[in-house]
């Protein structure tokens, strides 16, 4: 029997615009033991399917029709406390952002026990109507009893489940046995020296330890179905590699069936059996993971897989074309249709309905009608020319012996030591390096943002930022990674873009509007948008408007700091398809911060390799990728996700890397360096 059945489920949501119809008839089924996959753009459907399962629909969400069956229990017709005592217990939740699911001032540990505490409290409360049930039905009573009188008067009977019921009903549990079940639960999920970070808060641990806790909350009731929304998305490719091995091995020992919620294909590929491709709040494309990785059919499918830049790819970046439907006041047709180069003219009158291309592997478009005439839905690819962009000799940007260190209660933290590198005109510069890594605090640094302890950054022949100054200079400008966090919300997009040259008091109104509405279309936002606020645009527009705030002031370096990594694969195709564009056409040079391996060999010129605060190695990056030497190099490079699924997830042994020795940089090709021990 199946864990888990959705069938046929409409979500409506209301807005001031009218009911927006975010899920409209999707099945979906998962076995027990089995690892389901959902895939699709930002507003597919994707999450608010799985929220209607868990009961957490948000404010003025409607279950419309359907059913949602657990383990032989409608949901649908369960209670708010039936549903708290599934909720967390035999149904878990694993959310994108772990920040955002632990409170910062309080203790890992204290949360940890909230959490515990809340699931065995649900659990009694159902073990208590289990045993109510039990007694009306054999006209005895147990409640009210002690455990062993309890026992004695089932002994004539077949009570093996309710005798698990009383158990867990008057099971007690002490300060120390919670701690102590605390701290087994995150050794489990592979937390270093579990004691003291239950002791920690959730600032003193990096990314990927904060997500570990969450899954460990997650797990503490023994559920019996997982539901990851996006666990992986902001974590870099070692700590993305961990956390997903850590659910394979986790699923295996405690056999829970796990649906992942991802945009990330590669992901998907790795982890699970089967896949559900979702589109405009349908199942466009279901099957194997083979199957449909293998030989994918709705054209959708296929331009995602289109637009992910993977490494050895040799096209360009194919973006998909348009913006998701509203699906508020949804017409009878594909709505995939006015994005979709291949739509018939059927499209545009009738929604189809599933195809079996096979007995396992469904699709959701009028090209695979017997009528149809068959189609290859393959389009000329624009060759990648480029192998490194021509760069000119002159510096812009230069950084000499820069050192930057934070201290806290547990001690010193190195950011950076060291580091010495240059940037030129025209150029985009890749910061390579996981969480922790230093990049971010580097780039803080060239902007000013942040002040070294030791070391010069000069723009030009200026000096920009020193341990005595930091002058900001309008000619760096920096792309931040969360554009809902750097982006006021209570100012329009036109008031965003313009605020740069507005401080300047240099140009009238008029000008001022003339210079946003030109950035605008020159980072191909719509200038419809000039007064919305950035809670009406998506997510991709949010990004390009804070691409067009760096630029209104003309500046010649750009940072940015993980400016995709929070983004579908078709947004994300286009706005790096439109950095390079930006940079061809301002001859402007971009420091590029990132951990995804695969943008780097697309878009880069140079690579500089960051690893705990040292600069490791530093190339061209055609000579980094056919040539990595650092150990730490080799090990990042061969942690990246790649779409075969016929490759098994790598995750690589920690680098051995004594902090403390002497090094020095050694040139081992033409403009290839590595750090070497003295």
């Amino acid at each position: 029997m199946p864990i888990l059945e959705i069938k046929n489920l409409h979500i409506s949501i209301a807005t001031q615009q009218g009911r927006l119809h975010a899920v409209r008839g999707v099945d979906i089924g998962l076995n027990p033991g089995e690892i389901v996959g959902i895939l699709g753009e930002s507003g597919a459907g994707k999450s608010m399917t799985m929220r209607a399962v868990t009961g957490l629909l948000p404010t003025g969400a409607t279950i419309d029709e359907g059913e949602i069956i657990f383990n032989g229990r409608s949901l649908l017709d369960a209670t708010e406390e039936e549903m708290m005592c599934i909720r967390g217990t035999e149904i878990a939740c694993v959310t994108q952002n772990p920040t955002s699911s632990i409170n910062p001032i309080i203790t890992i540990g204290k949360q940890m026990t909230d959490a515990l505490i809340a699931k065995k409290r649900a659990a009694k409360i159902a073990a208590k109507a289990q045993i109510r049930s039990f007694e009306k039905k054999h006209n005895i009573k147990l409640l009210g009893l002690n455990l062993e009188e309890a026992k004695g008067k089932l002994a004539q009977l077949d009570s093996e489940d309710i005798e698990a019921a009383l158990e867990t009903y008057h099971r007690r549990h002490t300060k120390a046995q919670l701690k102590a079940e605390c701290i087994r639960m995150l050794e489990r999920v592979g937390i270093d020296q579990p004691q003291m970070r239950y002791d920690q808060y959730p600032f003193e641990l990096s990314g990927g330890m904060n997500q570990r806790v969450v899954i460990a909350m997650a797990l503490s009731g023994n559920p019996k179905l997982v539901i990851c929304d996006e666990p992986t998305t902001a974590l870099d490719v070692t700590s993305q590699a961990k956390i997903i091995q850590l659910l394979v091995d986790l699923q295996k020992e405690l056999q829970f069936a796990l649906v992942f919620i991802s945009h990330n294909l590669a992901v998907i590929g790795k982890l699970c059996n089967r896949v559900y491709v979702m589109y405009a709040g349908v199942v466009v494309e279901e099957g194997g993971i083979r199957s449909v990785y293998n030989e994918a059919k709705h054209p959708y499918t296929r331009a995602l897989f289109d637009a992910l830049p993977v490494l050895d790819k040799k096209y360009k970046l194919r973006a998909i074309p348009g913006q998701a439907p509203t699906l508020i006041d949804v017409k009878d047709m594909d709505q995939f249709a006015p994005r979709n180069p291949y739509a018939l003219e059927i499209d545009y009158k009738k929604e189809p309905p599933l195809f079996h291309f096979s007995p396992t592997h469904c699709v959701r478009s009028w090209l695979m009608h017997p009528m149809a005439k068959a189609l290859q839905i393959e389009t000329p690819r624009e060759l990648i020319q480029r192998e490194i962009s021509p760069i000119s000799d002159e510096i812009i940007l230069k950084i000499d012996g820069v050192c930057k260190q934070f201290s806290s209660r547990l001690g010193a933290t190195v950011a950076a030591k060291d580091i010495n590198l240059t940037v030129y005109k025209g150029e985009i510069f890749a910061l390579v390096g996981e969480s922790g890594s230093g990049k971010t605090t580097l780039g803080k640094m060239i902007c000013g943002i942040h002040k070294p302890d030791a070391g010069e950054i000069y723009y030009r022949d200026s000096i920009v930022s020193s341990p005595k100054k930091v002058k900001r200079n309008t000619r760096i400008q920096m792309v931040f990674q969360d554009a809902n966090a750097s982006l006021n919300p209570r100012m329009t997009v036109g008031e965003i873009v313009a605020e740069g040259l507005a401080i300047q008091h240099k140009y009238s109104k008029r000008e001022i509007e003339e210079k946003v509405r030109a950035c605008l279309r020159e980072v191909a936002l719509d200038e419809g948008i000039i007064d919305r606020y950035p809670f009406e645009i998506s997510g991709g527009q949010r990004q390009r408007v804070e691409i067009a705030r760096a630029l209104i002031v003309d500046p010649q370096c750009l940072i940015a700091d993980e400016p995709v990594s929070d983004l579908d694969a078709s947004v994300q195709a286009d706005v790096l398809n439109l950095f390079d564009q930006i940079r061809r056409d301002r001859g402007i040079s971009i420091i590029f911060i990132t951990h995804d391996i695969s943008i780097v060999q697309y878009l880069a010129d140079r690579v500089g390799v960051l690893y705990k605060g040292r600069l490791v190695e530093l190339a061209d990056k055609n000579e980094i990728f056919k040539n990595p030497t650092h150990t730490y190099t080799k090990s990042l490079f061969a942690s990246a996700p790649s779409l075969s699924i016929q490759e098994s997830l790598r995750v690589l042994p920690e680098v051995e890397f004594d902090e403390t020795a002497e090094c020095e940089f050694k040139e081992i090709a033409s403009n290839h360096f590595v750090l070497t021990a003295v």
